[in-house]
Order: structure tokens, then C-alpha cells, then sequence
């Protein structure tokens, strides 16, 4: 079975997509990152799976269509930070529980975050900082995120978000507390930022 059938297999099956992201994609990718470490053939695997677990979700998330009026969540990852898988995976994990979303995608600028939000008027934001980032753009990153709109939910997740830390951020570590919280956002009471 490929990885396009499991996972949809999975999530028919009843396990949610943050579970499955949470779970098998999470090992897979992790176990694979590691060849990466053994030269051109581990970048080669680790680059090939990348990108069949990029068609994967993104097939997944053609299945999802959230109403119309539902609210926009808008996302992405940091200039500078190539890896794009998490950021597709947030933005259908967002999707499977009832938002909108526009996801930037990698090496997004912030001048790029705040036209999208200006542009589009999101109810959350989140951005993914999978590699390292740089103490002057975690700072500027964060100030920008303090600036934002306190009817704007801000979130921040992946293996370096702990440089992003600001006012009323959300830090999730996995995708199951990034869906508990959309899902509490969409709730008649929501959260509070």
C-alpha cells in the first residue's frame, strides 16, 4: 500500500489526521531524517519520502472542504527555513476541524505573513519553525507576533518554535494539541488569547 493509501486508510478508519500526523507520519519522517545524516543516499531517501508524504497530505486535504464562511487560518514557515511538510500538515490538520486556511508554505518573509493577514483577516495564525532560527529574526518574528490583533490566535509549533515566544502564543508540540486548540477556537465560548 503506498503512503497515499495507508494514511487515507488510517483516517477512514476513524484515527484523525493529527493522530496520523502525530503517529506514523511522525516516526517515518524521523527515522528517515536520520539517514540524512549518512550522506547523499540518506539525503536522497530523506528528500524522496518528503516529498511522497507531501502528495499524500495534500491529496488528504482536497478530501476536506470546510464551509465557506467557516473562519481563515493563516500560516507558515519562516524566512530561511526550507521545510515545507509541516507547515501542508498543520494547514490540513486546520482544515480537518472546520478553518479555512491559507498555508505560505517555507522561507516565507514576515512582510509575506503580515500581507497575507492584512489581505485575508485570518481568526489564527500559526507559524512552524522546523529548523534554527536566528536570534534576530526569532526576535523580530516575536515582536510581530506580539503585534498582532488580540482577536488573532497565535500559535507556533515545530522543533525550534521556542525561539518564538510573545504575548498570548500558543506553543503546541504535537498536531493533536494544535487541532484541541482550533477546535476549543471554533467552540461557542473559543479561547482567550
Amino acid at each position: 500500500m503506498g503512503t497515499r493509501g495507508f494514511l487515507l486508510a488510517r483516517h477512514l478508519a476513524g484515527t484523525s489526521l493529527a493522530e496520523v500526523a502525530d503517529g506514523p507520519l511522525r516516526e517515518a519522517m524521523e527515522t528517515i531524517g536520520e539517514l540524512w545524516h549518512g550522506g547523499d543516499r540518506g539525503i536522497f531517501v530523506e528528500h524522496r519520502a518528503t516529498d511522497t508524504c507531501i502528495q499524500a497530505i495534500a491529496y488528504l486535504r482536497t478530501l476536506i472542504d470546510p464551509p465557506e464562511n467557516a473562519p481563515l487560518a493563516v500560516g507558515g514557515v519562516p524566512e530561511d527555513d526550507t521545510h515545507m511538510l509541516q507547515s501542508l500538515v498543520a494547514a490540513t490538520v486546520l482544515a480537518s476541524v472546520g478553518f479555512r486556511v491559507v498555508n505560505l508554505g517555507a522561507d516565507t518573509p514576515l512582510a509575506a505573513f503580515q500581507h497575507a493577514i492584512d489581505h485575508h483577516h485570518p481568526r489564527l495564525v500559526w507559524v512552524s519553525a522546523c529548523m534554527p532560527v536566528h536570534p534576530a529574526r526569532a526576535k523580530a518574528i516575536s515582536r510581530w507576533l506580539s503585534s498582532l490583533s488580540s482577536s488573532v490566535a497565535t500559535v507556533v509549533g515545530g522543533r525550534h518554535s521556542e525561539a518564538l515566544v510573545a504575548r498570548g502564543v500558543v506553543h503546541v508540540a504535537t498536531m493533536s494539541e494544535l487541532s484541541a486548540y482550533a477546535t476549543a477556537l471554533l467552540s461557542p465560548h473559543g479561547v482567550a488569547r
